[in-house]
């Protein structure tokens, strides 16, 4: 029985039942639909383990839309960018405060997911023919990311409680997703 249940919950995830029309031009609209549906999804699946949600840190999500919007300038898709500054300086470079732990210890504790959807890659999903929404981009991009030992791991810990998501798309619609957690 218990099989079955994860058989539906992981089937409801990913099945792409929406009647959203095609992106050939992404808007800022339709990148924040896709950021939404990430968001909801990865705290449903965090629900799923027994996890607290995610809360949504605007901070956090500016830092991760300044880092796709450079993958795509620079052409580049890295958690390091050209100069060589990773997630960590990202986020205190951006003035995001560290966290005190409960013994009154000050630490720093930043993961990020990075992802990147290519057309192509929702035409092979699963062998079915899926239309390019932007519930097929969210869903793609969490499968991707759970499908990654250290990606799920961040997006399963216990030690962060904020989140913050950046997407950024190219000009052959390559789709540049940013996850950070705090």
């Amino acid at each position: 029985m218990r099989k079955i249940l994860n058989f539906l919950f992981v089937f409801y995830l990913f099945c792409d039942v929406s009647s959203a029309r095609n992106l050939s031009e992404t808007s800022d609209m339709e990148i924040s639909q896709i950021k939404k549906i990430i968001f909801e999804k990865i705290n449903l699946i965090r629900s799923k383990y027994g996890l607290n949600p995610l809360k949504n840190n605007k901070r956090l999500s500016e830092v991760a839309l300044a880092h796709s919007r450079d993958m795509v300038a620079r052409n580049f898709f890295s958690h390091y960018n050209p100069d060589g500054e990773g997630p960590v300086q990202r986020v205190r470079n951006a003035g995001i405060d560290e966290k005190i732990s409960g013994d009154g210890n000050y630490y720093f504790s930043i993961a990020e997911n990075i992802g990147y959807v290519r057309p192509g890659y929702l035409r092979q999903l699963n062998n079915l023919k899926v239309k390019r929404t932007e519930k097929s981009l969210a869903l793609a991009q969490i499968k991707m990311w759970m499908k990654s030992k250290p990606h799920k791991k961040n997006i399963l810990s216990k030690n962060y409680d904020e989140t913050g998501i950046g997407i950024a798309v190219d000009n052959n619609d390559n789709f540049y997703a940013v996850q950070l957690f705090r």
